[in-house]
């Protein structure tokens, strides 16, 4: 039996249809771009610029401001540091000079006594609260007279030499007594030499002498005036 003779294509009609259908859609597309083809984009690449540099300088005024802020922000704190400081100094000096008023309403009351004979001569001296300070009591440690800050500092047991008592803290209003006493009958007479020293300066008290038979001899008297002023008599 003999075979029918077919015909071989190479393109059947479907591989037009893609070819043609491929072609249109180029075409198209060909079409609608076709005016940004020629389009200068020279006048957006400068307003691109432009904006690019804007921004830069947005940039470089925005880290301007913030390093103006920040310097501020140190002169603030340098003021406030200043300002506590001299606050500090002020309570400082408030501090002191309440103090120094405290202490300046105070006085202090210093008897010296001298002579230049090789005898014993002892200082007493007698306070509003009738506590006398001698060689006796000399009160250094406080435990003579108990909330006295009043002592005989100074005690020399044969001359020629001095003695010493001090008050640091002498109140106004007060009356204090001095004496010099010596223990025997002195083969002649002594003659004894006071000094008062106060916050106001110096006061000689007059000489006293003990010997003849007087073994005690009131030497002078301090009153201390309600402002503070001293009175020697």
């Amino acid at each position: 039996m003999k075979r029918p003779r077919r015909n071989i294509e190479i393109f059947s009609m479907s591989v037009l249809d893609m070819f043609a259908s491929a072609l249109g859609a180029f075409i198209m597309v060909t079409v609608i771009l076709f005016p940004y083809f020629k389009k200068d984009v020279g006048e957006d690449l400068k307003r691109a610029g432009a904006t690019l540099a804007q921004v830069k300088d947005d940039i470089e005024a925005t880290r301007d401001k913030v390093k103006q802020s920040d310097q501020d922000n140190m002169r603030q704190g340098a003021e406030v540091r200043r300002t506590a400081s001299a606050h500090a100094g002020l309570q400082q000096c408030q501090a002191g000079l309440t103090r120094c008023l405290a202490e300046s309403a105070k006085n202090f009351l210093l008897v010296q006594i001298e002579w230049s004979e090789p005898v014993d001569v002892n200082l007493h001296v007698t306070d509003t609260a009738g506590n006398e300070f001698s060689w006796i009591k000399a009160n250094r440690s406080g435990r003579d007279f108990p909330g006295s800050k009043a002592r005989l500092s100074i005690d020399v047991s044969k001359g020629p030499g001095i003695e010493v008592w001090v008050d640091e803290d002498a109140k106004p209003g007060g009356t204090y007594q001095i004496d010099y006493v010596v223990p025997r009958n002195p083969p002649r007479p002594v003659q004894v030499k006071g000094i008062l020293f106060d916050r106001s300066g110096k006061k000689v008290i007059p000489p006293r002498t003990l010997g003849d038979g007087t073994l005690r001899v009131k030497a002078a008297t301090v009153k201390i005036a309600n402002d503070g002023v001293v009175e020697l008599q």
